[in-house]
């Protein structure tokens, strides 16, 4: 299964914060564990792309975007709440955002 976790702690910037990287790999550990197959584009592409400049977050989140006809599923790790970032990113793919298990 293929699905792209979101995580709200991590903000459109450079600085991202460590404790935001560890709970966001914490949650790419816990989607491997349950067999998944998670891509997080919102750690991945920032390493290669400047935020901080808009042509590039635009590329970013349009790559990002791209992957998401072949996802499964799309997982948001809301633990800290859900950012309208997070909303706008769940926003392809239809369906309101609803609690795990549902």
């Amino acid at each position: 299964m293929t699905h792209a976790p979101r995580d709200p702690g991590v903000p459109p910037s450079p600085g991202i914060s460590a404790p935001s990287i560890l709970y966001a790999q914490r949650a790419l550990g816990d989607c491997i564990f349950r067999g998944e197959a998670p891509l997080a584009s919102h750690l991945l592409y920032p390493m290669v792309l400047n935020e901080a400049i808009p042509e590039d977050r635009a590329r970013g989140i349009a790559a990002g975007h791209a992957w998401l006809p072949y996802a499964e599923l799309m997982v948001i790790y809301a633990d800290y709440g859900v950012s309208p970032g997070m909303r706008a990113g769940h926003g392809p793919c239809g369906d309101p955002p609803r609690p795990a298990g549902d």
